[in-house]
């Protein structure tokens, strides 16, 4: 690794953390202070009562993500979504879960949270292992995006099944514990980090440093990956997708897919770049409106991607979208963008024009 590389943002870089559960519970808080005090970050090495108590866990995701090996060769034994293969690295679009419980004293108030960037480096090059959509544990929570792919993070709350945004203020007491799920975007980088949470009691103020069990946490991009093993649930392994007949073939880049490009439609543009992420330009008068999409996954000429950022009346952070080539069309299904694109080097179809 190069001197550049290790003091990114004056931090320097650790080598790459083994992944494991953080499965003690953590109490942390800054001495006694004033209402209108903020207190000095805390760490899993605290011991002082009174504040939230913390735990973390990484996960490889929820029929996306996964983990990306550096050396790996099928079959691969498949495992729980807290213990990945040796060597590891959370995948773009994995899981991050974060417990709070209170103290008996007072609820605590999740005011925010924050992201500090402890390294950056180009994404890892090995084998993606996808994660199988049976293994995640669903459960009530706060799901939130983070795009590693900013300087300066910035959790944002996404919509639940029943169309709630998950946002803040999120109260938890002793006995009602709170559980935050960070589903952090990355597109060419493999990113070390670490979340600060933002939370008040009782008058107090305080920021709670939440990471791997001391380690930063550990997200790469899939652009560098050099093949894809299939999640065979049957075989208990991550299989070769060719020697198996439950398993789809996974693509490692939307180029290989032919969705890479420019693709319009009325008053709309798309675009789809080689590291996945697609952008929305949609003209309406002199007003010009936008989203940016991360694709998780691609089989065959269909990919499955995620809406990250949007700037539309219409469209939520977390609303699930379909994109299919045909030819020198772009099927997209979803709720607002749902329709035919086409290549702007072609004359247009119907579907297209009107």
């Amino acid at each position: 690794m190069s001197a550049d590389d290790q003091t990114r943002r004056g931090t320097t870089a650790r080598a790459l953390p083994r992944w494991v559960v953080l499965a003690a519970v953590v109490a942390v808080a800054s001495t006694a202070c004033q209402a209108d005090q903020v207190g000095a970050p805390t760490t899993a090495s605290s011991t002082q009562p009174d504040v939230p108590a913390v735990a973390a866990k990484v996960l490889s995701g929820r029929c996306a993500g996964g983990w990306v090996v550096p050396d790996a060769s099928a079959p691969v034994p498949l495992t729980d979504p807290a213990t990945p293969p040796g060597g590891a690295v959370q995948a773009d679009q994995g899981l991050v879960v974060v417990t709070v419980q209170g103290h008996d004293r007072a609820q605590v108030v999740v005011e925010g949270m924050k992201v500090d960037i402890v390294a950056r480096r180009p994404a890892v090059v090995g084998a993606l292992l996808p994660t199988p959509c049976e293994t995640d544990d669903d459960g009530p929570s706060r799901v939130f995006g983070v795009d590693l792919n900013d300087d300066t993070p910035v959790p944002t709350g996404r919509y639940d099944d029943d169309g709630r945004e998950t946002g803040y203020p999120y109260k938890v007491t002793a006995v009602e514990r709170g559980e935050i799920r960070l589903v952090p975007s990355v597109a060419t980088d493999d990113v070390e980090w670490r979340l600060r949470l933002l939370w008040t009691s009782d008058g107090r103020q305080g920021e709670t440093v939440v990471d791997d069990g001391g380690a930063p946490f550990h997200t790469t991009g899939t652009t560098a990956v050099t093949g894809a093993l299939c999640p065979d649930v049957a075989q208990g392994a991550w299989v070769d997708p060719t020697t198996s007949t439950t398993c789809a073939t996974k693509l490692s880049s939307a180029t290989d897919a032919g969705l890479v490009g420019r693709w319009v439609r009325k008053t709309q543009e798309l675009a789809v770049a080689p590291d996945g992420t697609v952008t929305l330009s949609d003209r309406e008068g002199d007003k010009t409106r936008g989203l940016t999409l991360r694709i998780l996954s691609v089989v065959g000429t269909t990919a499955t991607a995620d809406v990250v950022r949007a700037d539309h009346d219409l469209v939520r952070v977390g609303d699930r979208y379909t994109l299919t080539r045909s030819e020198t069309e772009l099927v997209v299904e979803g709720a607002f963008l749902d329709g035919v694109w086409c290549s702007p080097t072609t004359d247009y179809p119907a579907g297209c024009s009107t």
